[in-house]
């Protein structure tokens, strides 16, 4: 089954986000991490309306501003370890 964000359903305040959304918020810290200066803002693909979308990372942050649950601690190294 196909897994689709749809960005009216993440809207919400706190609470557990669904894999596939946390999945995508750590394609987008893979992306910052290789992001270049001067260069554009980066973007993570994600499915929309069983489509393929460029969505830009702080577009893809703002999906979890909400969001509760513990950021994991490769995800912690990875940006401890960024240049940014």
């Amino acid at each position: 089954m196909r897994k689709e964000i749809i960005m009216t359903n993440f809207q919400k305040r706190g609470g557990h986000y669904p894999g596939h959304v946390r999945d995508l918020f750590n394609d987008a810290i893979e992306a910052y991490r290789d992001w270049k200066n001067g260069d554009p803002e980066p973007t993570v693909t994600a499915e929309i309306h069983y489509k393929p979308h460029e969505i830009p990372i702080s577009q893809v942050c703002g999906l979890l501003w909400h969001c509760t649950d513990q950021l994991p601690g490769d995800a912690v190294s990875s940006l401890k370890g960024s240049r940014h």
